[in-house]
């Protein structure tokens, strides 16, 4: 037994003919319902409209934004021994003073997770990160192409400055965005 404020076949037919009608073929439910009541007329309601436009696969042409890109998992980083991957990031550090803060940037070896340098700089940039990872990389002799060097997706990680010194091209690795670090 249906219920009885279920949409009859002619009345669902009525409302997707609005709906793909030269006028509103484009725009999402939320635009059509007002452009309609505009003009006295009473189709459906909006989540009815949706409900439909699902039913039919009419639903993604009609959204302002562009579809849903499909995204990879980020290769998983493996180490299996010392100096082979790097993690690093920049902890804001805030003083006693107000408007006085400092940036503590810290690397980390992936497989031992001993810390492998350190310093703290009053600023944040890539040029300050490559720099303290090139002193790093002298202290391990790690050769080029050796080393993987992950992080988030801030603004010095990916500086062009971080990616020339510190392995071979392609080997820096990043987050992806809405992917969460473990």
């Amino acid at each position: 037994m249906c219920p009885p404020n279920k949409l009859l076949e002619d009345e669902r037919q009525a409302v997707m003919a609005a709906l793909n009608s030269e006028a509103f073929k484009d725009l999402p439910p939320s635009q059509v319902v007002p452009r309609l009541a505009d003009t006295g007329v009473y189709v459906a309601s909006e989540s009815t409209m949706y409900r439909l436009l699902r039913q039919e696969g009419q639903l993604a042409h009609r959204r302002s934004e562009r579809a849903a890109q499909k995204r990879s998992r980020p290769r998983a980083l493996a180490a299996t021994g010392l100096d082979q991957v790097f993690c690093w990031d920049i902890t804001y550090l805030p003083t006693q003073v107000r408007g006085q803060h400092f940036y503590l940037y810290l690397f980390e070896d992936l497989f031992s997770r001993k810390i492998v340098g350190w310093q703290v700089f009053d600023g944040e940039s890539a040029e300050l990160a490559s720099q303290l990872l090139q002193g790093i990389c002298a202290r391990h002799n790690t050769r080029p192409g050796q080393l993987t060097v992950h992080s988030d997706n801030g603004a010095p990680m990916k500086g062009e400055t971080m990616h020339g010194h510190h392995a071979a091209p392609g080997s820096g690795a990043h987050a992806q965005p809405s992917v969460r670090e473990q």
